[in-house]
């Protein structure tokens, strides 16, 4: 027979407080590290980090065309969500910095040229085309309102040039008042970005996928060029020595049947895409000469913005040392060995304007003719 034994109660409620302590032990140990790794402790970290300065005091602008440039920039501000702006300091400086603008260049102008000497004669090209310059050039100070730090101490230019060769083209360009105004509003948006923390990351690369010639392009819809979707799709899979290869082959072997006009389109588009992959590469002399290309075929303004954009990228990278510079361009294939890799075909016959608009040098864009741009841009080699 048991004997019962009297401190058994005692026991089973002591161990049952143990285990009470040591599930409660643990779930505090528990909640600490799910709240190391919950996505509100990172997210507001990251809010914290990713957006430093939440209200801009604009303290001065001052420079060239003021009024013109303050009526611009205050539109422009207005048209963004990620800052608010205030012509008075606010009494608490907690996420504020403090805005000064200068306004260094704020020109255009124009040439009118003429066609190389000796250029063929059998195409419809006129005679002479104008030429429009222009640039706007602003010095951004920022300064974090409550510790005096500086944020941002930079120039940034947004350089245009065009070309216009029709006369619908030449009638039909924009105002140069207008002109200035599209080129601010454009710069101010990217120094509004590179106060913003989130949009200084990498843009995606954009591609032209040129103009179909089938049926199904004529009549139903234009998926675009076969051959320039496989090197975007080869792209955007990392391939970039084999879409070089095939955008390459496109500038100088037309397809079978392909259509002048079609033609000049899709080179065009090759030489944007071939300059994309240059300015991926940070050479940006090679992108600015692939942009140059592109719109001598056809004058368009974002070939023109993106020729101006490497210009730029690249006295701003000939400003401070490299290291990776010379390894990269020597990696670069020039456009005068890349049509000796190409296959020839002696059966084959360009039309006689493209030939003329690959050999016409005058239809280039060229950096030099941006004199306000830069000081150092009289130290480029000739052209």
């Amino acid at each position: 027979m048991l004997r019962k034994n009297k401190n058994t109660p005692n026991r089973y409620f002591s161990l049952i407080l143990l285990i009470s302590l040591m599930v409660l032990l643990s779930g505090c140990q528990l909640l600490s590290v799910f709240d190391f790794f919950s996505d509100d402790s990172s997210s507001e970290k990251d809010s914290k980090k990713s957006k430093p300065v939440e209200t801009i005091y604009v303290q001065s602008i001052t420079g060239q065309q003021l009024e013109t440039v303050k009526q611009i920039f205050f539109q422009t501000i207005r048209e963004q969500k990620e800052f608010s702006f205030v012509e008075l300091l606010p009494e608490s400086l907690n996420n504020v910095a403090v805005l000064r603008l200068e306004i260094l260049d704020y020109t255009i102008w124009e040439n009118e040229e003429s066609r190389e000497d000796g250029a063929a004669e059998q195409d419809a090209t006129p005679d002479t085309f104008i030429r429009r310059n222009a640039n706007v050039r602003i010095k951004v100070s920022l300064f974090n309102a409550e510790t005096g730090e500086p944020l941002i101490r930079s120039i940034y230019s947004q350089p245009y040039q065009q070309i216009y060769v029709e006369d619908e083209t030449k009638q039909n360009r924009a105002e140069k008042e207008r002109e200035l105004h599209r080129l601010l509003n454009v710069l101010l948006f990217r120094i509004l970005a590179s106060i913003y923390q989130d949009q200084a990351a990498d843009d995606m690369m954009e591609f032209e996928s040129g103009r179909g010639y089938n049926l199904i392009s004529e009549w139903v819809y234009d998926l675009g060029d076969r051959r320039l979707k496989k090197g975007i799709r080869l792209a955007e899979s990392g391939e970039y020595d084999q879409a070089k290869w095939i955008w390459q082959i496109i500038l100088y072997s037309p397809g079978e049947d392909e259509p002048k006009d079609i033609y000049i389109s899709n080179r065009a588009s090759a030489y944007y895409n071939l300059g994309q992959l240059y300015r991926r590469d940070e050479n940006w002399l090679e992108a600015a000469k692939m942009f140059s290309y592109a719109n001598r075929l056809q004058q368009k303004r974002k070939y023109a913005h993106a020729w101006g954009e490497s210009m730029q990228s690249w006295l701003e990278a000939e400003k401070e040392p490299p290291p990776k510079k010379t390894a990269a361009r020597s990696q670069e294939v020039s456009t005068a060995s890349m049509r000796k890799e190409m296959p020839s075909d002696e059966g084959m016959k360009k039309p006689e304007l493209i030939l003329y608009l690959e050999i016409n040098n005058r239809l280039l864009l060229k950096a030099k003719e941006l004199w306000p741009l830069d000081p150092d841009i009289k130290q480029l080699p000739s052209e």
